[in-house]
């Protein structure tokens, strides 16, 4: 058997095995990808549900939901302010001139 032969068919193996790990990883991250879940039937009525937090559905109302991310995404700091804005900030004792 000739190198080139041996080399490719080394190659070709060596695809397989890529092949076959790469699917394998999709497969994991398809299994641990959180899925969307419905609101507890009776969270939503302001029961108690008796499965608590082993419940299998969401014990959070949808609004409560898009309040947190929206206080999230306040929270975090703007990349970049706009120069003009700087002596609006009367806390911004860089904006203020010497005269003040």
């Amino acid at each position: 058997m000739d190198d080139r032969v041996r080399e490719h068919r080394a190659d070709r193996e060596m695809q397989k095995a890529i092949e076959l790990t790469l699917e394998a990883a999709i497969a994991i991250l398809k299994k641990r990808r959180p899925k969307r879940k419905k609101v507890c039937r009776f969270y939503w009525r302001g029961q108690i549900c008796r499965y608590g937090d082993e419940c299998r559905f969401v014990h959070e109302r949808p609004r409560e939901r898009q309040r947190e991310r929206s206080r999230e995404r306040s929270r975090e700091p703007t990349p970049h302010r706009d120069p003009s804005h700087q002596e609006e900030d009367p806390d911004n004792v860089l904006a203020m001139s010497p005269e003040q």
